[in-house]
């Protein structure tokens, strides 16, 4: 019986941190582990923050290499 607890807990346990890790505290179980001021803020999810960054990144190489091509 203790060892289906055990396991039972480290199951819940990896849930748990895979939700935050893929939602954010700010976004995951409608904000529990957020702080106030965060919880309020409007927040995007962290896809739509790595998407964002990557097509900002995308678009200054994309400046460098025309800038190197025209010298």
């Amino acid at each position: 019986m203790g060892k289906w607890v055990g396991i039972a807990f480290i199951v819940l346990g990896i849930w748990i941190g895979m939700t935050v890790f893929t939602e954010g505290t700010d976004r995951a179980f409608g904000g529990l582990f957020a702080g106030q001021a965060v919880s309020q803020a409007p927040s995007e999810s962290p896809m739509d923050r790595v998407r964002r960054e990557a097509e900002a990144a995308r678009e200054l190489q994309e400046q460098r290499l025309e800038q190197q091509l025209d010298d």
